[in-house]
């Protein structure tokens, strides 16, 4: 009988311990709650809330968005259209997809749980489509023929013959959502023959399709994607830990134009890895704006993923001392407020306000070429407005005068 005590005894203080292991977690974890409705304010049940993207509350991640192991859980509204994803990371913001038959999918971002039950996301019903080129229909598939659940669809324009093509969100629905078979529709603004398509799986490459319109599903293939790697360190060989690196298309044109830019942070050693990087393009890398505050700055690295599956290593990246951009509008009538910068990189894409006397300044800037344009608002880049070319080499002090400058439509 001693010998029972004992062993339940054992066995009781196990259980004890595992059971303040478990509640330890459950107090480290976060959960995310909110509610779906349509278009007429009611609750929508049964419909699927997913965790898409997360990003880091501080700092810079050094996994991609898609990649944290928050992502993919998902749940479904209860007859109230409530909804709760449990044993989420409480240093993280979420980024959710909300989809359900006969409705258009929607999105919510910067979701922090700490801040308590989201708003309400709202579902639209799907019009019936009047003729079969209002619809796109297709299924997403890695590279084993496996259907890819959760991919984020989105559309970039939609063409028809003779010459007719539109951009942005007169192409009709905005997103879809792969369901578990891998298929998504999409509804159009006006029959069209194709539609091009950003596809965005989670932990897989993205990629861009050309689809035809109809009721005929079409395939969208993923890949796994290359991996581009390489560490970040100061003049004298120091790590350069949580900053933000950035991997953008060489060619912002065609299709490299929906593929858009994927970031990730380094880590304490000055290291960084991209994943799930489109094979088939020239890309240039290069640190964010996160090393203003540094005041450091690096030429982009250009490199090329080739093939799925391929580690590309582009070797140490150093930082040097950056450089700042001063000057001084004259000759302006009072209209412009404001100066914009588009430089080497995205980084150095940027506005500052005028002062008083015209003057303004960009620190942290990239050593290469530049283009200042001044802007009547806070608007980067304004079609027709005077624009002066700064080769920045050192630190510079320019006059750029209001008049009598070439401008973008000449």
């Amino acid at each position: 009988m001693g010998f029972i005590r004992a062993a339940m005894a054992s066995s009781l203080a196990q259980l004890t311990c595992v059971a303040a292991a478990l509640a330890a977690l459950a107090a480290q974890s976060a959960t995310l709650s909110g509610s779906v409705i349509g278009d007429d304010g009611k609750p929508v049940p049964q419909a699927t809330v997913f965790v898409y993207a997360a990003h880091l509350k501080q700092g810079y991640a050094v996994v991609c968005p898609t990649c944290w192991i928050d992502c993919g859980k998902h749940t479904e509204t209860d007859e109230a259209g409530h909804f709760a994803i449990e044993g989420l990371n409480p240093d993280l913001k979420f980024r959710v997809l909300v989809a359900k038959d006969q409705y258009s999918a929607a999105q919510k971002g910067n979701l922090d749980p700490a801040q308590g039950p989201a708003g309400p996301i709202k579902l639209k019903l799907r019009e019936k489509a009047t003729d079969p080129r209002m619809l796109v229909h297709g299924r997403v598939i890695d590279a084993d023929g496996a259907a890819v659940k959760g991919a984020l669809i989105e559309p970039e324009g939609a063409f028809s013959a003779p010459a007719n093509a539109v951009f942005g969100s007169v192409v009709g629905e905005r997103l879809a959502v792969s369901n578990a078979a891998g298929e998504f529709q999409l509804a159009t603004s006006e029959p069209f023959d194709q539609v091009l398509l950003n596809v965005s799986p989670r932990g897989l490459a993205p990629t861009v399709a050309m689809i035809e319109t109809g009721e005929r599903v079409s395939t969208v293939r993923v890949a796994a994607g290359a991996t581009v790697m390489g560490r970040l360190l100061r003049k004298d060989g120091a790590p350069v830990p949580n900053v933000e690196m950035a991997l953008a298309p060489r060619y912002q044109e065609g299709t490299e134009m929906a593929l858009g830019e994927i970031r990730v942070g380094t880590d304490p050693s000055g290291r960084f890895a991209f994943t799930n990087v489109p094979p088939g393009h020239l890309w240039q890398l290069f640190p964010t704006d996160s090393v203003v505050p540094l005041n450091l700055a690096a030429q982009p690295v250009q490199c090329l993923t080739r093939a799925d599956g391929e580690v590309v290593q582009v070797g140490k990246i150093t930082l040097t001392k950056a450089l700042t951009l001063k000057g001084r509008v004259v000759d302006s009538d009072g209209s412009y407020t404001a100066v914009s910068l588009d430089g080497v990189t995205t980084s150095d894409t940027r506005i500052a306000r005028l002062g008083k006397d015209g003057s303004f300044e960009f620190p942290g800037v990239t050593p290469g070429p530049h283009r200042l344009m001044l802007s009547k608002s806070d608007a980067l880049f304004q079609f027709g407005e005077p624009v002066l070319e700064v080769l920045m080499d050192r630190d510079q002090t320019v006059v750029f005068r209001a008049v009598g400058m070439r401008d973008k439509s000449e």
